[in-house]
């Protein structure tokens, strides 16, 4: 049996932060009236009462509209400056989906560490479902441009809170592919703000705080609107005064000892609420599904059509990996249904009789393999029953 063996390696930080929104509305009324032309007294009765009743309402009018204007003015005048966008632009970014999906499986080398720090720590310290489900993605077109960034976003959830942060962002214009622009982690944290810029918070120690707020530029890079940092008043003194400096007009300034001087920085008033716009890795338009069913080979494909997808392949190391962690968490002891794999290199099927493909984990080193079988094995071999299935792919649409 040659089979597909999974390889994953392990990173270390701590994760935090959190976020709020608020709206409110207005109120309405409305009169009626009548009239009776049988009576001249009547009619000239009915005159007074409805001039009355014109003043009533006028002042009711006039009370409206004052009260829906103070109403108006308590309201946020927060305009974001951003426009959401279809889930279907997702296919812009599939090759960057699908390594976020492959992390996110637990395959991560020591190189896709130091390339997507804080996706790999989200993983790191999270279990397989967690991660399908609180790593996920927004798309938003923050710079204007008419094509939506990809946002790859951790949601934490505590005791008593939830917030969202942005652990890498990608951009891309109609003549390049997308483009890492920047990540965020633990102590590197990045933050979407109302007006569609960032505030990035980092910090390199007790004494060493930097942050930033910029915008994502048409350049595929970032402007500075303005920075501050921390940092020993004198550098070769531990003992001396934390501060708060900045170099905005070129030249590092000194603003005043931390403590006695706060500089002017985003709060979570200012946060925008990405809880609206995330979309969970499991509901991805492109991922993978184990579907236990005692089936044949041609009932496989038509219930994995009818849910949407088609039968799982895959050509290349990472989906295959990537599929064997699906499988993994899903089942121990399966045989599941696959379409024809194009093996990659260095690895072969297994072999054996049948026009079909099937694949499991095996249970000596835990690694994923792959077999021929016939279009109905269960009847072939009816102890197989409740051990068969078949892995359903979802395709970017």
């Amino acid at each position: 049996m040659k089979s597909l063996k999974r390889f994953t390696t392990i990173i270390a930080l701590v994760l935090a932060f959190a976020m709020l929104i608020g709206a409110c509305g207005t109120s309405s009324g409305k009169r009626s009236s009548r009239r009776d032309d049988d009576d001249e007294e009547e009619e000239e009765e009915e005159e007074t009462e409805e001039e009355e009743t014109e003043d009533t309402e006028a002042t009711e009018d006039t009370e409206e509209t004052e009260e829906t204007e103070d109403t108006d003015e308590t309201e946020p005048s927060v305009d974001p400056g951003i426009e959401p966008v279809t889930s279907s632009e997702i296919s812009y970014y599939g090759e960057v989906m699908d390594n976020i999906m492959y992390l996110a499986s637990g395959n991560a080398t020591e190189d896709d560490i130091w390339e997507m720090m804080g996706v790999c720590e989200f993983v790191m310290y999270n279990d397989y479902a967690t991660s399908q489900n609180n790593l996920g993605y927004v798309l938003k077109d923050v710079n204007n441009d008419d094509i939506p960034e990809l946002m790859i976003v951790g949601k934490f959830e505590y005791e008593s809170d939830v917030s969202y942060s942005i652990l890498a962002l990608y951009t891309r214009s109609e003549e390049y592919l997308p483009t890492l622009v920047f990540e965020g982690w633990a102590r590197n944290q990045m933050i979407l703000l109302n007006d569609g810029s960032f505030y990035n918070c980092g910090s390199g120690g007790a004494a060493y705080t930097n942050i930033e707020v910029f915008r994502v530029n048409n350049e595929m890079s970032t402007d500075t609107l303005y920075s501050y940092f921390t940092d020993f008043e004198d550098p070769e003194d531990y003992t001396s005064d934390v501060c708060w400096y900045t170099s905005d007009n070129g030249e590092i300034e000194l603003l005043g000892v931390v403590g006695e001087y706060e500089p002017d920085i985003p709060s979570e008033d200012d946060y925008y609420d990405l809880s609206n716009d995330f979309i969970p890795l499991a509901n991805n338009e492109h991922h993978y599904e184990v579907v236990m069913c005692d089936c044949t080979y041609d009932e496989a494909v038509k219930k994995c059509e009818e849910m949407g997808g088609h039968l799982a392949t895959f050509d290349s190391e990472r989906e295959a990996l990537t599929i064997a962690s699906v499988i993994s968490y899903n089942t121990e002891y399966a045989s599941l249904f696959v379409g024809e794999p194009t093996m990659p290199d260095g690895y072969e099927d297994y072999g054996g009789n049948g026009d079909y493909y099937v694949a499991g984990i095996s249970g000596q080193d835990g690694s994923m393999y792959v077999q021929h079988v016939s279009d109905d094995p269960i009847g072939n071999e009816p102890s197989m029953a409740g051990f068969f299935g078949f892995v359903c792919e979802y395709e970017y649409k």
